[in-house]
């Protein structure tokens, strides 16, 4: 298959990529049973 573009892009065409952020399997799963209505459970931002 052939592509039909090639387009250049760069870190300022993510514009939200400073709110995605990784997290830890164990520690996610504590916080969601310590809370399961806690949405969001990931650590605010400091």
């Amino acid at each position: 298959m052939r592509p039909v573009a090639k387009l250049a892009v760069g870190p300022e065409d993510f514009p939200f990529r400073d709110h995605v952020h990784g997290h830890v399997d164990e520690e996610l799963a504590a916080r969601v049973a310590a809370d399961p209505g806690g949405l969001p459970w990931h650590a605010p931002a400091s």
